[in-house]
């Protein structure tokens, strides 16, 4: 295990100083605050786990924790191996500094050798894509110039162990993305690390399971979308008078002929539509939409109905998805945006689960393609 917390408390002072409580006549004791009340986790090599939590919920106390910047008060913390600390923007510490003088003195204080540093330098500078920036002061960079140099920094040299703290969520789509390729980069190389953010896209495409912290306390530790859905609060949309009925999971074979059945239950006589999709989670990505069905219209009249959806030959390799049931109410106009009856999504926390059984293949949707060539 390369990281791993039991049972950790940690307190800080609420209110005036000791010395001023004294100089008041209020007395030296001060009341505690618990940022942490009994978090326990553990993350494994190759893993990146995803904190989701409020502002003030203890996301940010927690990585300093593990990362040995603030002692625990109670419990343990161990960690395995080297650490890089991608903390808050501010870490960029002095902005006086060149974009060179921070990337060596960065590279000092963590022990990198001397006859490194020059050459990881221009790495950082050819990631980071400052250009002539790089040797200008901080002071004069953007924000997101500004975390483009720590992000860079903080992962120029290989870790065993990284702690984030917001920052992959900063700077433009394309910088997101690079950050994102470099993470899976080094977990695939057998790093762990923990990410604490709001950024909910990120814990999606970068981790496998995820927790929610709130005032300290882990509630729910789960797969991430699982977490995420929890996190966001999503729900199915509010009608007791539409309910799906179905299996909690489907098979199918590669390639063969796939159905889905399911009942709908409606309590009154309205004209609605279904439609399903199948969705593949990879990590670095995320959901991946495989198939998406048109909207089907159904019999109008309350009471029970029995769906059945069929794919004839079910473009799917051997592995496990999501299954997703749509149900909204039929409108006249094609292009009129739907009212939503009844769904069954990852998206609202009620995914179904699809199994695809067959050989292992390395194409997702190994769709019956013949290749000619002819010759002139």
């Amino acid at each position: 295990m390369s990281i791993a917390a039991s049972k950790v408390i940690k307190f800080f002072p609420v209110g005036r100083p000791p010395y001023l409580r004294r100089w008041l006549g209020l007395g030296a004791e001060m009341k505690q605050f618990a940022a942490l009340a009994g978090v326990s986790l553990a993350v494994e090599r190759g893993e990146l786990l995803g904190v989701l939590g409020r502002n003030g919920a203890g996301k940010s106390t927690l990585l300093r924790v593990l990362a040995d910047i603030y002692p625990p008060d109670e419990g343990s913390v161990t960690v395995d191996g080297s650490i890089g600390g991608l903390f808050e923007l501010g870490g960029v510490s002095n902005p006086h500094l060149t974009g060179r003088e921070f990337v060596r003195r960065y590279m000092v204080l963590t022990g990198v050798e001397e006859s490194r540093i020059r050459s990881i330098a221009e790495e950082v500078r050819d990631f980071a894509e400052l250009d002539e920036y790089f040797d200008q002061s901080i002071r004069t960079y953007s924000a997101g110039m500004a975390a483009r140099l720590y992000f860079a920094t903080a992962t120029a040299v290989e870790r065993d162990v990284y702690f984030v703290d917001e920052v992959l969520s900063v700077g433009d789509e394309h910088f997101q993305v690079k950050s994102w390729a470099r993470m899976r980069e080094r977990l695939s190389a057998g790093a762990a690390g923990v990410i604490v953010t709001h950024d909910w896209s990120a814990v999606i495409k970068l981790c496998r399971r995820a927790c929610i912290l709130q005032q300290g306390r882990i509630v729910k530790l789960d797969r991430a979308d699982r977490a995420v859905s929890e996190y966001l609060q999503l729900g199915p949309p509010d009608s007791p008078d539409c309910r799906i009925e179905a299996a909690a999971r489907y098979e199918g074979e590669s390639g063969e002929p796939l159905r889905i059945d399911f009942r709908l239950e409606t309590t009154e006589s309205v004209a609605c539509e279904a439609a399903i999709s199948i969705e593949a989670l990879h990590f670095g990505v995320g959901w991946e939409p495989v198939l998406i069905s048109d909207f089907a219209p159904l019999p109008p009249g309350a009471g029970t109905r029995e769906v059945s959806f069929m794919v004839p030959s079910a473009p799917l390799r051997a592995g496990t998805y999501a299954l997703g049931i749509f149900v909204t109410r039929a409108s006249a106009r094609r292009d009129a945006a739907r009212e939503a009856l009844t769904v069954r999504s990852w998206t609202f926390g009620n995914p179904l689960e699809l199994t695809i059984n067959g050989p292992l293949r390395e194409d997702l949707a190994p769709f019956p393609i013949v290749w000619r060539q002819e010759t002139p």
